[in-house]
């Protein structure tokens, strides 16, 4: 069984200042002094993967589990820490920044998948920075496959079952062909860690790195343009009391009640 997964590294948008989310025009925004991590979701479906590929190869199943990005950033940290704890190729697109470019975005990796061969597609639900939650259902449909969205975790008997999870219910599918799973929240959301013996033996796994123009056949640009960014004010409704503390008091107990 081959197992893609699509992942972003993005920048920790807590620690973005307000006047550099509000530059961002078109792509361009200087965020160098924001360090790198995973995107969260992603970061859950690439946890998840080597779950279900732990069970796979547990049933004698033989697996093949890649991963691939599309960047503008040095992630050869990443790419080490993937291959160390159970991936066995990591592939980068580089290129510009991208992560208001959704529609583009999946035309790329359809390009570089529908040559692959892949049983199953996992990815996150959409990137901290773009927010848009288009990704994944533009590649679904680039390859005709069926989605499952909100997947948490999976089980194996002599099929993969997925569990998704429905409002306050969840609902378990099994999967009989080819599908793309889209993980938000789930209960294996950090990737574990690996130990000094696992990154020896990834030594030699492959790490590709590539020009992200390779894969620019007949892409449609279809994402709109960016023309501006900004904080939504927060106003916070204040009112003073002043007075004995048992007035404070009975001030507060009203606007309590009131509320």
């Amino acid at each position: 069984m081959k197992i893609l997964v699509c992942f972003k590294v993005v920048k920790d948008v807590d620690y973005i200042l307000q006047e550099d989310w509000e530059s961002v025009t078109n792509n361009t925004m200087d965020w160098k002094y924001v360090k790198n991590i995973f995107n969260c979701y992603d970061e859950g479906a690439l946890e998840n993967a080597l779950r279900l590929k732990d069970l796979l190869v547990k049933n004698n199943i033989d697996v093949q589990l890649d991963a691939i990005t599309t960047t503008e950033v040095n992630c050869d940290l990443f790419n080490k820490l993937l291959l160390a704890v159970g991936y066995d190729k990591v592939v980068n697109l580089k290129g510009e920044a991208d992560y208001f470019t959704p529609n583009k975005n999946a035309q790329i990796i359809y390009n570089y998948i529908k040559n692959n061969n892949y049983n199953l597609i996992l990815t996150g639900y959409e990137n901290a920075i773009g927010n848009n939650g288009v990704f994944p259902y533009k590649l679904a449909d680039l390859l005709g496959l069926a989605t499952l969205n909100k997947v948490t975790e999976f089980e194996y008997t002599d099929k993969i079952i997925a569990t998704v999870e429905n409002n306050e219910n969840y609902l378990k599918y099994e999967l009989n062909d080819n599908a793309l799973l889209i993980f938000k929240n789930t209960n294996n959301s950090c990737i574990r860690f690996p130990s000094l013996m696992d990154r020896l033996k990834a030594k030699n796994k492959p790490e590709i790195i590539e020009n992200i123009s390779k894969y620019n056949d007949n892409i449609l640009e279809n994402d709109l343009p960016i023309i501006k960014t900004y904080h939504k004010e927060e106003k916070l409704n204040t009112k003073y009391i002043s007075g004995s503390i048992s007035d404070i008091i009975n001030e507060v107990e009203k606007e309590v009640k009131y509320e």
